[in-house]
C-alpha cells in the first residue's frame, strides 16, 4: 500500500513576492484597465480620456528594464551574512528612539490640536455629518502638521519593522510598544482620511511576519497552495479596507448618488487607479519632461533644509510643482483625483532614454533588497517589506522616494552599515584564528 503521507518541505520563496510580478501584475495591470477605459466611463469621474495605445511602449519597457535591474540586483553577490544578530543591542537602541520620536511627534500634533480646539464633537462632526454641517476640517485647520514634527511619525515605520524583528528573537515585551504605534497609525487614517497611515505599517509588517514565521517553515501542500492564492484574498481586502475608509472620507459627499454603498466602492476605487494612470499621460503629453528631475528625488527636494532654501526645486526652476499639478488637474482632469501615477513619473524627469536607466537601477535594488529578505539578511528583512508597499503604490506614485520613506530608511542605512562591520570584524577575527591555528600545531609538535 502506498502511502499517501508527503514530507513537509517550506515555501522559501512565492511567486507574488518577486518585484517584476508586483510591477507587472499592479502597475502595467491598472495602466491595462486604464487604457481599455472608455471615454464613456471617464466621463463619470468628469474627466477626458488621455490614455492612448501609443502609451504602451511606456508601460512594457519600464517592466523589461526594472526585470533587467532586478536580475542583476538579485546576482549581486556582495556580502549577505548581515543577518544583524551580532548588533541586537544596536536594533534594540534605535527600536526604542524610533518610539519616542515617533510617539513625541504624534503628542506635539495632539497638544496643538487641542489648543486649537479639538475635541470629540468636532471629531464625531468630521466623521460623520454631512459636508455642509462641518464647521472646521480637522486636518489642516484643527490639527495643523508641521514640518519635520510630520516627519518624525514615519519612524513609526521602522519602528514596528525593528519590533517585529526582535520579538522574533525572543524579545516579547516589544508587542506594547508594537501596538500602541499601529493604534496611532489607525487613529491618524481615521481621523485625516490618510489610510496610507495605516497601510504603511500594517503592509511591510505583514510582509515581515511571512518571512519570519512562514517561508522557512514546513508546510503542508494545501498551506502552500493557500499562500501561493493569496494574492484572490489581498484583493478582496483591498476594496474591503478602501470601503471602509471611504464611508468616512467621501461617501457622505455622494451618498444620494448610488443606490448601495457596494456599488459607490466599486465605483470609486476604479476611478481611484484608472484616473492615476491617466493623469500620467496627461502630464507626459501636456508639460512634457522636467527641467530637472523631481519625482523621482522627492525626498531631497521636501528635506525640510532643501525646501525653503536657493536651492529648492521652486527657486532653480521658476516651478511650484504641487501648484502647477493642481493647476493642470483643474483646468484638464479633475482635481479630486489628483495621484499623479509612479509609471510616468520616470520617464517626466529623464525623458524616455534616461528612464529606462532609471528603471534599471530601480530594478537592481528591488532585486537586491529581495534577495536579502529571502536569505534572512538584517537589511533585506528591514528593507523588502517597504520596496513591496512601493510597488503595490507604483500606479498612483513612487513611494520608496517620497518624503514619507525617509526617516525609515535613514535608520534602515544605519543598522545595515553597523551590521556590515560586525560582520567584517568576525570575519577578519576568524581568519585571524585560522591563521593562529596551524602555529600552534607547529609549536606543540616541535
Amino acid at each position: 500500500m502506498i502511502s499517501t503521507n508527503q514530507p513537509l518541505t517550506p515555501l522559501n520563496r512565492l511567486w507574488w513576492l518577486n518585484p517584476s510580478w508586483i510591477f507587472g501584475l499592479g502597475t502595467v495591470g491598472t495602466f491595462a484597465m486604464a487604457l481599455y477605459l472608455s471615454e464613456q466611463s471617464y466621463a463619470l469621474y468628469d474627466t477626458p480620456k488621455y490614455l492612448r495605445g501609443e502609451h504602451w511602449w511606456i508601460a512594457l519597457s519600464a517592466w523589461l528594464a526594472l526585470e533587467i535591474g532586478r536580475r542583476i540586483g538579485c546576482g549581486w553577490h556582495r556580502q549577505r551574512g548581515e543577518s544583524g544578530d551580532a548588533i541586537v543591542k544596536d536594533v534594540e537602541w534605535w527600536f526604542f528612539a524610533t518610539f519616542i520620536l515617533t510617539t513625541a511627534a504624534y503628542a506635539i500634533l495632539l497638544l496643538r490640536g487641542l489648543q486649537n480646539g479639538l475635541s470629540l464633537g468636532v471629531i464625531m462632526e468630521n466623521l460623520l455629518a454631512p459636508p455642509n454641517e462641518v464647521s472646521r476640517e480637522l486636518a489642516g485647520e484643527v490639527v495643523v502638521f508641521l514640518p519635520g514634527v510630520t516627519t518624525a511619525t514615519q519612524f513609526g515605520i521602522s519602528c514596528v519593522l525593528l519590533g517585529l524583528w526582535l520579538d522574533f528573537r525572543g524579545l516579547k515585551y516589544v508587542r506594547k510598544y508594537i501596538a500602541v504605534i499601529a493604534g496611532l497609525a489607525l487613529m491618524r487614517a481615521l481621523l485625516f482620511h490618510e489610510r496610507l497611515a495605516l497601510i504603511e505599517v500594517a503592509v511591510p509588517a505583514g510582509v515581515l511576519l511571512l518571512r519570519q514565521y512562514w517561508l522557512a517553515r514546513p508546510l503542508s501542500p494545501w498551506m502552500k497552495n493557500a499562500f501561493r492564492a493569496a494574492p484572490l484574498v489581498g484583493l478582496m481586502g483591498v476594496v474591503v479596507l478602501f470601503g471602509v475608509f471611504e464611508y468616512f472620507r467621501s461617501w457622505r459627499h455622494y451618498r444620494n448618488e448610488f443606490t448601495s454603498y457596494a456599488e459607490f466602492t466599486v465605483w470609486r476605487i476604479g476611478g481611484y487607479y484608472s484616473t492615476s494612470q491617466n493623469n500620467g499621460a496627461l502630464g507626459w503629453e501636456r508639460e512634457g519632461q522636467r527641467p530637472i528631475p523631481l519625482a523621482t528625488i522627492d525626498a531631497l527636494w521636501e528635506f525640510p533644509p532643501v525646501e525653503k532654501s536657493p536651492l529648492s526645486y521652486q527657486a532653480l526652476t521658476g516651478i511650484d510643482a504641487p501648484q502647477a499639478h493642481t493647476d493642470m488637474l483643474k483646468q484638464y482632469a479633475n482635481v479630486e483625483y489628483n495621484s499623479p501615477c509612479g509609471l510616468f513619473e520616470p520617464i517626466r524627469d529623464y525623458g524616455p532614454l534616461g528612464s529606462l536607466v532609471w528603471w534599471v537601477a530601480f530594478g537592481a535594488v528591488l532585486g537586491w533588497a529581495y534577495r536579502g529578505y529571502l536569505e534572512g539578511s538584517l537589511v533585506g528583512q528591514l528593507l523588502f517589506p517597504i520596496v513591496f508597499l512601493s510597488l503595490l503604490e507604483m500606479p498612483r506614485f513612487i513611494y520608496l522616494t517620497h518624503p514619507r520613506v525617509l526617516a525609515p530608511l535613514v535608520v534602515i542605512v544605519w543598522l545595515g552599515y553597523r551590521a556590515s562591520l560586525a560582520a567584517r570584524k568576525a570575519q577578519q577575527l576568524q581568519q585571524v584564528a585560522e591563521t593562529a591555528s596551524p602555529t600552534l600545531l607547529t609549536q606543540g609538535g616541535s
